[in-house]
């Protein structure tokens, strides 16, 4: 369910309560052990003091609450230098069996090809307040090329916490320009889904990027609002997709692909 921008800061700022923002999650502390979560995130967030955050493997949003006003600041994106995990094609890939809600199970964020020209990418995320981890949800995208434009298709998968409604999904492509700013290749509406214990799991249909006119490195960044059940208002922290690269667009071989 997609919600109105002026009624979603309504929510948001009657839900920032001392009592919210500081409550126990209902399994506060560690996710269950079935669920992995990305254990260096939670424990910065929880080391800073976070009032709201959420992380993955490669990255922290945080948001603070002014105590006087019980008004959210801006939230504010802090890199995680960490390893990646690389994990190669399999069976399923050929389209046998839909492994996305198995594969990349340990916290972490994983990039795999399925050919030169699709390539997808997992982050484990979690989310929580100053008490602890408060729920874990997977996200999925995968990258199709054939030609010069991205054809993306995206997954979101409950895993422990409350029932989630997200808001604002979007596919954000940036142009990597070496020690240029990135310029914007597209922001791409994908939905705005509810997944929980009663529906875990939420698969959008293709979403179509802009023609890539330029040879140059290209990304795309996944970026989200959403509100657990009982909770505030939450910034997801962003998903990134491999790196893609695009040849000149002259001659015959001009297609965008993964090296």
């Amino acid at each position: 369910m997609r919600i109105p921008r002026l009624k979603t800061l309504g929510l948001a700022l009657a839900a920032l309560t001392v009592a919210t923002l500081h409550a126990q999650p209902a399994s506060a502390g560690p996710a269950p052990a079935s669920e992995p979560q990305p254990e260096p995130c939670v424990s910065l967030a929880l080391s800073r003091g976070a009032d709201l955050w959420t992380c993955n493997a490669e990255g922290i949003m945080e948001v603070e609450v002014d105590d006087q006003t019980g008004e959210p600041q801006p939230p504010v994106y802090t890199p995680i230098p960490q390893p990646v995990v690389q994990v190669g094609p399999s069976p399923s890939d050929a389209g046998t069996m839909d492994d996305w809600d198995t594969w990349c199970e340990t916290g972490s964020i994983c990039r795999r090809p399925i050919s030169r020209w699709i390539n997808e990418t997992k982050g484990n995320t979690a989310y929580g307040n100053r008490s602890g981890v408060i729920g874990t949800y997977d996200l999925i995208i995968r990258t199709n090329f054939s030609g010069r434009q991205p054809r993306h298709d995206l997954s979101l998968i409950w895993d422990t916490g409350p029932s989630i409604d997200f808001n604002d999904v979007y596919i954000r492509c940036r142009e990597d320009r070496n020690n240029l700013p990135d310029l914007n290749c597209g922001d791409h509406f994908v939905g705005g889904p509810t997944i929980g214990p009663a529906y875990f799991r939420w698969n959008a249909g293709t979403t179509y990027g802009n023609r890539l006119a330029n040879s140059n490195p290209y990304y795309a960044d996944v970026t989200a609002e959403f509100w657990p059940t009982g909770y505030p208002m939450y910034t997801a922290a962003p998903l990134r997709t491999q790196k893609w690269y695009c040849p000149p667009d002259v001659g015959s071989d001009t297609s965008c692909y993964f090296p």
